[in-house]
């Protein structure tokens, strides 16, 4: 049986106003952003009313919202420098972006950002980095929402910044602000690569002993299917947003991955390819879900190619 598998190799998070801040080049090097998926998480926020600090180290008080409730908890950040005159903390509603000031400046930015006051660090951010105890998958579980290709992008550009115009993405935030009052906005760049395997011989080769025809075969259409980006990224979109079943912002490909008219349909059908596997494990960034998939870093799905593209699950890490 021949496998063709359709993978995670890599990917980068960010959310809507550090697009400008993305360096395309320097995260995607081996492999091109072909995927990128839209979704949301929990907002994070800062209470206003609460610093409390010493000579080395401030302490925080963030808040977890859940619809119009909140999970309270405490964190503490390094000052990277003494503090000078009285130490403030700048923030406005909705209270998920906050500077830390003093009477040289601000606290954080660095030297080539220092008392650039539109700098503001994010709580969520902030959140995760001071309070190692903190049970983080309240604010790292991703909502998936929307999935798109990334492919026809300039290579030359971050592939996000086309989004700030990108109908979709426009869509998703207006709904977020709508609907989602208790919610943040994310991205995450995917470059998903393929791979093919031989993970058992076809017996009536082994009965004729033709197997040395069978692995030149092989090895042509392997390196024709993995080399072919658009077809990888065809299937690994259509795959995605069909598991996902993301149809409050995608219209296409729900509940019909396999479907004949489809772009990936008629080289898969001829190829030697016997079963398809696409995988996303966001093993060191989250857990990822949708209204109708449970919470998980690692989820996969096969294809029986030869069979109507029928679809099966595989048991993957929680």
């Amino acid at each position: 049986m021949v496998d063709f598998k359709i993978f995670l190799e890599n990917y980068f998070e960010a959310q809507d106003d550090e697009l400008e801040f993305v360096n395309y080049s320097e995260h995607f090097i081996d492999a091109p952003c072909n995927i990128y998926i839209i979704g949301c998480r929990p907002r994070v926020t800062i209470d206003k009313d609460y610093l409390v600090h010493n000579k080395n180290e401030i302490e925080l008080l963030f808040k977890v919202q859940n619809e119009f409730n909140f999970i309270e908890t405490k964190g503490k950040l390094p000052l990277e420098r003494e503090v000078k005159g009285d130490l403030m903390l700048e923030t406005n509603f909705p209270y998920s972006r906050f500077n830390i000031k003093d009477d040289l400046g601000y606290f954080f930015h660095g030297s080539e950002y220092q008392n650039k006051k539109d700098l503001k660090l994010k709580a969520s951010y902030s959140l995760r980095v001071s309070n190692t105890d903190f049970d983080k998958t309240l604010i790292n579980d991703f909502k998936a929402l929307y999935i798109g290709q990334s492919i026809k992008m300039n290579k030359k550009l971050s592939p996000i910044k086309r989004l700030k115009s990108h109908s979709n993405f426009q869509r998703i935030l207006s709904k977020c602000v709508s609907e989602y009052v208790d919610k943040e906005i994310y991205l995450i760049l995917c470059s998903f690569v393929g791979k093919v395997g031989l993970s058992t011989v076809p017996e009536e080769l082994l009965k004729v002993g033709d197997i040395g025809s069978y692995l030149r075969k092989l090895n042509s259409e392997s390196n024709e299917l993995t080399n072919d980006t658009k077809l990888i990224t065809d299937i690994a979109e259509a795959a995605l947003i069909d598991y996902f079943d993301t149809r409050n912002f995608n219209s296409d490909f729900i509940g019909s991955f396999g479907k004949k008219t489809h772009s990936y349909f008629k080289t898969l059908n001829e190829s030697i390819v016997d079963k398809l596997v696409v995988e996303i494990d966001l093993n060191n960034l989250c857990r990822i879900y949708s209204d109708s998939i449970e919470r998980k870093k690692h989820h996969g799905i096969a294809y029986n190619i030869k069979k109507d593209f029928q679809r099966d699950f595989f048991n993957a890490e929680m």
